[in-house]
């Protein structure tokens, strides 16, 4: 008997994916992803805010200015 949330059986993997280029705006990434809080964005150590940092579309990552 548990009381609250049933502990978690499995655990997911996280996929990494690291860019070199900073003259754009717009990155293409390996994986689809549909909303921004599906993946954590981290700009020089600094974690980025969804919908008002960056926002998703399938593969393209877009930065706000």
């Amino acid at each position: 008997m548990y009381i609250g949330n049933i502990p978690a059986d499995k655990y997911q993997t996280l996929e990494k994916q690291s860019f070199t280029t900073s003259a754009t705006t717009t990155y293409t990434l390996n994986y689809p992803v549909s909303s921004p809080q599906d993946i954590r964005l981290v700009i020089n150590n600094v974690p980025q805010n969804p919908n008002s940092s960056y926002t998703v579309s399938n593969t393209a990552l877009t930065l706000s200015s």
